[in-house]
């Protein structure tokens, strides 16, 4: 689990971090080395934080599965609690439907990584180490 935590999910908060930073640096750069509106407001280097987004995106969905990875850890094999196993009922039917389809909802990493932004429980910046 050390490996996991140290390298796997240090990854995509070494690569969201980088990502975010990039992205910020675009968004200041000189007025005059920027695009401006017609209205002459000043846009930054628009085209590089468009092209950050992917990234922001993979590396940010890691780094949210991974904190749901470690929340979810336990020493024993639990069942899940009333709450998200009604949730899972009425969605799904049951528990086996929902492993058996979830792969059909998110064939792919890149899909369940980019399903959406979330902090993680905690309004910080996502640093390990």
């Amino acid at each position: 689990m050390q490996l996991h935590h140290q390298k796997h999910h240090a990854t995509y908060v070494n690569n969201l971090n980088q990502a975010e930073e990039k992205s910020q640096e675009a968004l200041a750069k000189g007025r005059s080395e920027t695009m401006h509106t017609p209205n002459n407001h000043h846009l930054g280097d628009l085209k590089t934080a468009i092209s950050l987004q992917g990234a922001l995106k993979f590396n940010g969905g890691g780094h949210i599965n991974h904190c749901i990875f470690w929340t979810n850890l336990c020493k024993e094999a639990t069942e899940p609690s009333a709450q998200l196993t009604e949730a899972i009922k009425r969605d799904f039917g049951s528990l086996q439907n929902l492993q058996v389809n979830l792969p059909v909802i998110c064939p792919t990493t890149m899909q369940l990584y980019s399903l959406g932004p979330s902090e993680c429980g905690s309004s910080r910046r996502p640093r390990i180490g």
